[in-house]
């Protein structure tokens, strides 16, 4: 058998063992071999990977999966009910006192969910099988209505904000009603695509499409188009700007980006071994090599520039808990996971040793360093209560019953370092902060005038004229200049008593900066900052949660500080080992910044990095808070949340951060009911066993979409409600087309879930708790040949490929 990129498939079966071989390709130096054990019945008994790590399944008698256990010898227990023969109870593998149970009504719909803390959820339903309410553990109760014909028409939160949808006569939603009265419009074409939004604020962006369903062009309120053109196979192929420039990409016969030329009409090529992995990116500054192991996990990034990293993974056979190491040049980061794959220690060069626990829901309870504890505490419904640091402050967190925040306070008995209040309006939009110890916002300063190009480039500041590249980098804001490489990432600033350069690795993060010939250097834990370095000793360390840009305490030889932040994560304080506030910051709205205090702290707004040089380190891109811009493009484009790919967070600062430069993070009570509505779908269709599968899959791509639409919540209710599946995006057809009707929902160590299609050879992964920086959100297609998963290239929302 041969695969479409003419590697050889060997197939062996021997039916009196009912076992099977698959090994891929012919090519040696990629070969691969799996094993499959299955029963008498044809149930899926054993899976031994190409790494020999056998996973293993048992039955009931009624064919449910009653244990698996993985290559760790960790066990996972279901039972199942006797009516309905639906999911009971789930016991993890770390004890058998954590047990998850379902309960059930007359017509198998789920009632009550209990987790392992014996916190219940409740969920309620009308004669339509329609859920009408789901309380929390807090007895606080949000509410669905519907229309006629099922369509989902209100949401009630538990303060009784009600969000109102209007659809015609196909079920399709025209008007979007917030509870401030704020209408947002939708036009469709005749095949349910939409073709037009209007905001609130009368905006209107428009779309066009071919007749393959391709997005041809978007334009902006400003009637500023981005045009695309696509290949016979429907890919990208031509992207244009409201400027008339134009990036092109070319793909390889399995559909592998080969060729990437930018508005600059600088080529990039990337090259694939025959499992299409990348293993080489070359760009005209420089190139980098990628290397996997047999199973595809990343083990090498060698840049020509940024240097070498290595992983290597560690299994329980070798006598201790899972285990990835990343080596870089400042020395190695070991991470070790418990049995269903939560964070447990942190090792590194030269440090002592950070350690994780958690509650029975696998909340972070604790993190420690010698003799240093950060200490968290949670109510029923799963909201962080308190923080408690070592040096005695206590924060604080105080929430109404729509779960929106409403304070924080840092104290240190009997003295309050801060305290901040919180006022919302009825939409979650955060609308007053009042601060007890300094003024709770700076008032930004007078501009008397800025100018636009139709690429929304900002061509003059206060009379003052800015340039561009053709890739839509600032190059000359009146009084710097910037360089950009290849990748369009920042090297230097030049301009009065200011010199600046900055190098970066393989995965896109920064690894050093310098100002005016002080050089740091970086050493990171993921994408998070682990030291700053001093040639290659480390001057600052920090411990952090397990939440990108928390840092709980910095450690240097001056004594350590400890973080006392806002709600957008911005630094208010730093606290000595007294509990004494030592260094205090205030922020102007977009995150300008006045400092009081000798630190030399970077993590300040939002906790991103403050160079000095007037800029914040975004990660993928630069933030200017005196311009309350970006520097460059949103490199992942539309996909960012705004059409506008220069303004930081849609221009709302007080409610959306933005930690990787790259996708707006809004989590407004209508957000947390959107991903409450999808850790449902992705519920149901794990546990559904055969039933209401294709429902649920539609469902949850109408919820995903409803949550990137600010005020569309609950869409897959209508969906499920309908069953209308033609009026779901398009995508979400090809998911099921891809996997079949019974997909299985999986969930990896870093909490992304896998779509397992029902025979085990195809899935979908979703990238989006990402592990290196460089990735954008995304999915994998992957299909599984010869006992080895076959990749597909990375698919970005909205078929865009990134660089």
């Amino acid at each position: 058998m041969n695969s479409k990129n003419m590697n050889m498939i060997k197939l062996w079966w021997l039916p009196v063992f009912a076992m099977a071989w698959i090994i891929l390709p012919t090519d040696s130096s990629y070969c691969s071999e799996a094993h499959y054990a299955y029963d008498d019945l044809g149930q899926l008994t054993a899976v031994v990977d190409p790494l020999s790590r056998r996973t293993e399944f048992t039955y009931d008698g009624m064919g449910n999966v009653s244990t698996i256990k993985d290559p760790e010898n960790n066990t996972t227990t279901f039972t199942y009910e006797a009516t309905y023969n639906r999911l009971a109870t789930i016991t993890d593998a770390l004890s058998p006192a954590n047990v998850t149970t379902f309960s059930y009504n007359d017509t198998a719909r789920t009632t009550t969910i209990t987790d392992p803390e014996n916190k219940q959820t409740v969920i309620q339903y009308n004669t339509a099988g329609q859920p009408t309410s789901i309380t929390d553990p807090l007895t606080h109760v949000t509410s669905f209505g519907y229309d006629a014909v099922g369509n989902l028409a209100t949401t009630t939160d538990a303060l009784g904000n009600v969000t109102t949808r209007y659809y015609d006569t196909v079920s399709r939603l025209p008007h979007l009603v917030d509870p401030r009265g704020a209408l947002t419009r939708f036009s469709y074409d005749d095949v349910n695509r939409v073709t037009a939004i209007q905001d609130a604020m009368g905006g209107l962006t428009r779309f066009t499409y071919d007749y393959n369903g391709n997005l041809l062009t978007v334009t902006d309120a400003k009637n500023q188009t981005t045009a695309y053109t696509y290949d016979e196979m429907d890919r990208l192929k031509t992207r244009t700007d409201a400027l008339s420039r134009t990036e092109s990409y070319v793909y390889d016969k399995n559909g592998n980006l080969t060729t990437f030329t930018d508005r600059k009409s600088q080529q990039a090529t990337f090259t694939y071994d025959a499992l299409n992995r990348r293993t080489g990116a070359t760009y005209p500054d420089s190139s980098v090599a990628f290397g996997y192991d047999a199973i595809g996990r990343l083990t090498s990034v060698s840049d020509s520039v940024g240097g070498n990293i290595t992983w290597t993974y560690d299994t329980v056979s070798n006598g201790h808990h899972p285990r990835v190491q990343e080596a870089t040049t400042p020395g190695t980061v070991t991470v070790e996971y418990d049995e269903i794959g939560r964070r447990l220690k942190l090792s590194a060069t030269g440090q002592t040793d950070v350690t994780y626990t958690y509650d029975k829901n696998s909340r972070l309870k604790t993190v420690t360093q010698g003799s240093q504890t950060v200490t968290l505490a949670y109510d029923d419904a799963g909201r962080r209560t308190s923080l408690t640091y070592p040096n005695g402050v206590v924060t604080s967190y105080g929430y109404d019953n729509a779960n929106r925040l409403l304070s924080i306070d840092h104290i240190k008995t009997p003295t309050t370092i801060e305290a901040l209040t919180y006022q919302n309006d009825a939409a979650g939009n955060r609308i007053k902060l009042t601060r007890a110890n300094a003024a709770a916002s700076l008032i930004p300063i007078a501009v008397s005038s800025n100018s636009y190009d139709v690429a929304n480039q900002q061509t003059q500041f206060n009379g003052v004229t800015q340039t561009f590249d053709a890739n839509g980098n600032l190059t000359n804001d009146g009084t710097k200049t910037y360089t950009w490489d290849a990748r369009n990432r920042l090297t230097a600033i030049s301009g009065p008593s200011l010199s600046a350069s900055f190098v970066y690795d393989g995965l896109g993060r920064r690894t050093s900066k310098t100002i005016n010939s002080a050089t740091t250097g970086f050493w990171y834990d993921g994408a998070d900052v682990l030291a700053e370095l001093a040639g290659t000793t480390p001057s600052a360390t920090y411990i952090r949660s397990l939440s990108i840009d928390e840092p709980f305490i910095r450690k240097q030889s001056g004594g350590d500080e400890f973080y006392q932040t806002d709600v957008l994560g911005s630094t208010l304080a730093l606290t000595d080992g007294t509990g004494t506030a030592q260094t205090t910051y205030t922020y102007e709205p977009f995150g300008k910044t006045t400092k009081t205090g000798a630190s030399t702290n970077s993590f300040q707004y939002t906790g991103r990095e403050d160079d000095g040089t007037g800029l914040s380190y975004y990660r993928s891109r630069y933030y200017h808070p005196g311009f309350q811009r970006f520097m460059g493009e949103d490199p992942i484009g539309f996909r960012g949340g705004d059409p506008n790919f220069y303004t930081y967070v849609s221009n709302n600062p007080m409610n959306r951060i933005d930690p990787r430069g790259e996708a707006i993070q809004l989590l407004t009570p209508d957000t947390y009911v959107d991903l409450s509505f999808i850790a449902y779908d992705l519920f149901q269709l794990a546990i559904d066993g055969r039933k209401n599968r294709e429902e649920n899959i539609f469902a949850l791509g109408a919820d995903v979409a409803g949550a990137l639409t600010p005020g569309v919540t609950g869409l897959g209710l209508g969906v499920r409600a309908a069953k209308s599946a033609d009026r779901i995006n398009d995508a979400v057809k090809r998911a099921e087309d891809f996997l079949g009707k019974n997909p299985r929902v999986i969930t990896n160590q870093h909490g992304d879930k896998i779509f397992l299609s029902e025979d085990g050879t195809k899935r979908m992964q979703f990238h989006i708790n990402k592990t290196h920086p460089h990735e954008s959100p995304h999915v994998h297609m992957d299909e599984k040949i010869n006992g080895d998963w076959v990749k597909s290239g990375p698919i970005y929302p909205g078929g865009v490929p990134r660089r």
